[in-house]
């Protein structure tokens, strides 16, 4: 009796499903352990110390990873993501709720910020590009979301501030001397029109040429809309972020 063939794939189906939520638990398990020994120790930490930390074998932990940067890539880029998911703001959400409970997430992953540090400069440009890649998608949803909070600040503007507020909340979450979020989510919002003011007024100043008739002002003649720029340094004294290669 031959057996049947699309029960035969569903089973087969469900042990892959089954496999691979194995293998995404102890590559967690490896995170875990990573932001455990990495933040003091960097890339010296070896597959074994990580093993053992997460209490897997040896063999088992270098089948999932390729090596321990890797481990450290991955943790760095998956509280990337899973921070976009924390600040999806509501429609009763302020400035500074969003911004505290931004603040709040930072902290939360204050170990995947110290292994950042750590093992930046040790990485192959590829792995330096993951995750720069990451904190890109993170920046571009901050400000995305500031937008659907602050209507006005400008489409083309959203990215870079929320890379500048990614930037300022970071910087609050180790900010030993103001241990309140609320307080850093106060000072960030009246710091906020800042970054973004000179492309509202560079807009303004910019409709009445665009919106006059043809005829009176060629179109050639119509002056181009100012660069819009932020203020360097920051108006707290940080260095810019950093851009992708």
């Amino acid at each position: 009796m031959n057996p049947d063939p699309e029960a035969a794939s569903e089973r087969r189906r469900h042990r892959e499903a089954a496999h691979e939520r194995r293998q995404e638990s102890r590559r967690e398990d490896l995170r875990q352990a990573a932001s455990v020994l990495m933040p003091d120790r960097g890339l010296s930490v070896t597959f074994g110390q990580l093993a053992a930390q997460a209490r897997l074998s040896r063999g088992v932990a270098v089948g999932l990873y390729p090596s321990v940067a890797d481990v450290a890539v991955d943790l760095v880029c998956s509280t990337w993501r899973a921070l976009i998911q924390t600040i999806a703001p509501t429609a009763t959400t302020t400035t500074e709720d969003f911004l505290a409970r931004l603040i709040e997430a930072l902290r939360a992953g204050k170990a995947a910020h110290r292994v950042w540090q750590t093992i930046h400069c040790g990485l192959l440009p590829g792995q330096r590009r993951a995750m720069a890649e990451a904190e890109a998608s993170l920046a571009t949803s901050i400000g995305e979301a500031l937008r659907e909070i602050r209507k006005d600040i400008p489409r083309d503007a959203a990215t870079e501030v929320g890379d500048r507020i990614l930037s300022l909340a970071r910087h609050a979450a180790y900010a030993a001397s103001a241990p309140d979020p609320r307080a850093e989510a106060a000072l960030i919002a009246d710091l906020l029109p800042r970054f973004y003011t000179a492309s509202a007024a560079a807009d303004v100043a910019v409709a009445p040429a665009a919106a006059a008739p043809r005829a009176e002002i060629p179109h050639a003649e119509v002056p181009a809309p100012p660069a819009w720029t932020l203020p360097r340094p920051l108006p707290n004294g940080h260095d810019p972020p950093r851009r992708l290669a």
